[in-house]
C-alpha cells in the first residue's frame, strides 16, 4: 500500500487509524459516521421509479471509475432526469441502499472512494429476485 514507508512510519500510521476510529466511535455525532450496506444484507424498499434509478447507477459498474467526478455527477442527474426523479430523490434512494440513511457524503465522491465494483454490488444487490 506504501511502498516506501519503512516498519516505524507503517506502525506509526496504524497507531494513528486506530486512533481515528477510536475518536469516531466515541465522539463523532451521527451525521459524521455511518456504515456501509453489505452486498448481502436485503435490499430495502424504494418506489418504482428510485428503484430504478438505483440500479441504473448500479449498472454503471466500471464507468464509476473511468469518469472523473464531475462527469459522473453529471451522470447521476441525467439518469435522474431521464426517470423524471427528483435529483434528492435519487440521492436519497442512493444512500438508503448504500449506508441506510437519507443522506451522506457527496455521491459521486463517494462511490468513486467505494470503486464500481463494490458500489454496483451494493446497488444492485436483490435486483431482480
Amino acid at each position: 500500500m506504501y511502498p516506501d514507508a519503512d516498519a516505524s512510519q507503517l506502525h506509526r500510521l496504524r497507531e494513528k487509524a486506530v486512533c481515528a476510529v477510536n475518536w469516531l466511535k466515541k465522539y463523532a455525532s451521527e451525521d459524521y459516521t455511518w456504515n456501509l450496506q453489505s452486498p448481502d444484507s436485503p435490499r430495502p424498499h424504494l418506489g418504482h421509479r428510485e428503484d430504478r434509478a438505483v440500479t441504473l447507477i448500479g449498472k454503471l459498474g466500471s464507468e464509476i471509475d473511468a469518469l472523473s467526478e464531475q462527469d459522473l455527477a453529471n451522470k447521476l442527474y441525467d439518469i435522474a432526469e431521464g426517470l423524471e426523479v427528483e435529483p434528492k430523490a435519487l440521492f436519497n434512494a442512493a444512500y438508503t441502499v448504500l449506508i441506510n440513511r437519507q443522506k451522506g457524503p457527496r455521491l459521486a465522491a463517494f462511490l468513486k472512494c467505494l470503486g464500481g465494483e463494490k458500489a454496483a454490488a451494493i446497488l444492485l444487490r436483490g435486483v431482480g429476485e
